[in-house]
């Protein structure tokens, strides 16, 4: 009987080593899977955050040419970089938000501009400051400019812009100052004359 006890205690200290061993042996290939998952899932996701990332840089930098090329981009009195291969936020008066990647000022006061504001300046909606002053741009304000909702400050004085302003512009969430003095509009939106007193102190509109 002794010989049966001792024989049935190593059986059932074998057996247990074995589920132990088996358990042990599934608590590790989950790990291993779940690692392998989650290297999987982050590099899906970092791919398609380089591909969005690319996708908004082709679309920046095309706004970016359309803009160039509707207000006389070879003429300015400083173009440096633009239309060349280097990174767009070393292109002259183009300034990057690098949190999210996109334009957040195009500052191209007295270089003359011509031409005209083309719409695509819509698809920098990433625009706070926009600085147009002292050139000579013509044309009326494109109605993109009312869908950019980040935008802080829009300086367009001393030009030649013509027709009417936009109501919408007084709207827009963020907007502290409109400067658009000088210039020669035909109608302005009872919004945008109140604009003074509708929006923040200081915000000043000369028409």
């Amino acid at each position: 009987e002794d010989w049966i006890g001792v024989v049935s205690g190593y059986l059932e200290t074998e057996r247990t080593q074995t589920i132990v061993l088996l358990a042990v042996g599934v608590v590790v290939a989950m790990v291993v899977v779940h690692m392998i998952w989650s290297a999987f899932y982050y590099y899906v996701n970092l791919q398609a955050s380089k591909k969005a990332a690319e996708l908004l840089y082709i679309k920046e930098r095309n706004a970016l040419m359309a803009i160039f090329n509707a207000m006389d981009g070879k003429l300015w009195r400083d173009k440096t970089r633009w239309g060349s291969d280097e990174p767009i936020e070393r292109w002259k008066g183009v300034k990057i938000d690098h949190t999210t990647g996109r334009v957040n000022k195009l500052l191209l006061a007295e270089n003359n501009l011509g031409g005209f504001i083309p719409e695509e300046i819509g698809d920098l909606q990433g625009l706070k400051e926009i600085d147009f002053r002292l050139n000579r741009i013509r044309g009326t304000i494109p109605e993109s400019l009312k869908t950019l909702r980040n935008l802080e400050g829009l300086y367009l004085f001393d030009n030649y812009i013509e027709g009417k302003i936009p109501g919408e512009l007084s709207t827009l969430p963020a907007l502290t100052g409109i400067y658009l003095y000088n210039n020669c509009f035909e109608e302005v939106a009872a919004s945008v004359k109140l604009f003074n007193e509708n929006v923040q102190e200081g915000c000043i509109v000369y028409i």
